[in-house]
């Protein structure tokens, strides 16, 4: 088992629940994920990015012909190391494996947005800096990635799915960016926590479970627990509701969301929540997690992190 865990380099807010597809008001929640992210934890990337005098996807050519040492075709150069660069789609439910990402423009991110929340697919966007002479879709340094999904799952019906992955440094940002739209979206789950996959709660990825059977199961069970975790309506109120919740003693905040859904922060700060507070966080959410699998001990290592080990099986 391996014990020499490397310190997380990025951190992710993920939230999901029931898809009211061509409300105008669900429309608005999950264009604001996007609003929310470009105001906060994006905030000085896309303002470099707006402010270039060419958009990266009407630029024929960045930073004139590629070097010597750069290979591959020169329309796709896109330049040098930290220059800003950014990637846009929306993939229409179906056609992942023919509709992909594009050099960003805001002419085509704004067509983009359009279909938020009114058509089934995925909308992302990605900016980063170059972390080397590069051509297009080579990796850039940790940046953001933000996306929102609504699509049809195994059980017939529309769930939504919100990502944000930043920089573990700019944890904090996260924060008013899922509570806004949690207090809209009677979310069924939600958290910020170090486990980089996209789809999948951090427990789910310690359980080498798939995201989608956390996500259809998330209205039965919590997908997992972290420095902030949200809840369905019903599964809080199992619990005992607010003052139960408090009285726990797992958590310095606990809400109820307008829409439904109990906000769980365990500590102020995210660099505050370890082993201990996650162990507090599991005894607290038990009787709602599925316990009928156990995450296994190598991945509890390998990404998820402050899992309790109680949970995990490994010595308190």
């Amino acid at each position: 088992m391996n014990s020499q865990r490397k310190p997380p380099t990025v951190v992710k807010a993920l939230l999901c629940g029931r898809a009211p597809l061509g409300d105008e008001r669900f429309a608005g929640t999950l264009r604001g994920w996007f609003e929310t992210t470009l105001a906060g934890p994006a905030g000085s990337l896309w303002q470099r990015l707006i402010a270039r005098p060419v958009q990266p996807g009407d630029a024929t050519s960045w930073g004139g012909s590629p070097p010597s040492d750069v290979t591959g075709p020169p329309e796709r150069y896109v330049g040098e190391p930290g220059e800003t660069w950014a990637e846009y789609g929306f993939i229409p439910e179906g056609h992942e494996e023919t509709v992909g990402v594009q050099p960003f423009t805001l002419a085509g991110w704004a067509d983009c947005l359009d279909n938020v929340g009114v058509a089934t697919g995925t909308a992302e966007l990605s900016i980063f800096k170059l972390r080397r002479r590069a051509h297009f879709g080579a990796p850039g340094s940790p940046g953001v990635f933000v996306s929102a999904a609504v699509r049809t799952g195994g059980d017939g019906a529309l769930w939504y799915r919100l990502t944000l992955r930043i920089p573990v440094d700019r944890a904090g940002t996260l924060l008013p960016v899922i509570r806004a739209a949690a207090q809209r979206g009677n979310p069924t789950y939600g958290e910020i926590s170090y486990a980089a996959r996209l789809r999948q709660s951090a427990r789910e990825v310690a359980l080498n479970q798939d995201g989608e059977a956390g996500l259809l199961s998330s209205e039965r069970f919590a997908r997992g627990y972290s420095w902030l975790t949200v809840i369905a309506q019903h599964l809080g109120e199992r619990l005992g509701g607010v003052e139960a919740l408090r009285y726990s003693g797992a958590f310095t905040e606990v809400q109820a969301l307008p829409d439904g859904g109990f906000w769980l922060l365990a500590t102020d700060r995210i660099a505050d929540y370890g082993p201990d507070q996650a162990g507090r966080v599991f005894r607290a959410l038990r009787p709602v997690l599925d316990l009928t699998k156990r995450p296994e001990a190598e991945r509890y290592y390998d990404e998820p992190r402050l899992l309790a080990s109680e949970d995990v099986g490994l010595p308190s």
